[in-house]
């Protein structure tokens, strides 16, 4: 019989592969991603309709990319939902819900995401967001 002391990590990941124990903000949607590995690279899907995250317009993709350590904080949007996806790199997602009718106003929500761990982020208007490389 195996016996072990010490004590037990605290779980990161739901059965579904979403972080545990996270705090989650009204109206946020998150989808990680999976990379379809091929002989010349890897692809990514990041929005499909079908996913059914939102039913709101595309309106505009960018990329940004930011050096290790640089920091993009703290903006939101009147009327914008915005759709944040890592795929290479890491950073960390913070999340603000400063919508006054919202049943989660005031929560802090945290994401990690990136290569290891690629995601799609929706985010509603009126909930501030950040990101740190």
């Amino acid at each position: 019989m195996w016996q072990f002391e010490g004590t037990k990590d605290r779980q990161l990941v739901t059965s579904d592969w979403l972080p545990a124990n996270q705090a989650v903000i009204e109206g946020v949607r998150l989808r990680q991603m999976s990379n379809v590995l091929s002989d010349n690279g890897r692809l990514t899907e990041l929005w499909r309709r079908d996913w059914q995250l939102d039913g709101e317009p595309v309106d505009q993709v960018f990329q940004k990319v930011m050096a290790p350590g640089d920091l993009s904080a703290w903006h939101a949007h009147r009327r914008t939902t915005d759709r944040l996806f890592c795929g290479y790199g890491h950073v960390k997602l913070a999340l603000y819900d400063a919508r006054t009718a919202s049943a989660t106003r005031g929560r802090l929500m945290e994401l990690r995401m990136g290569a290891d761990r690629p995601a799609l982020v929706v985010i509603p208007p009126g909930v501030w967001h950040g990101v740190q490389a």
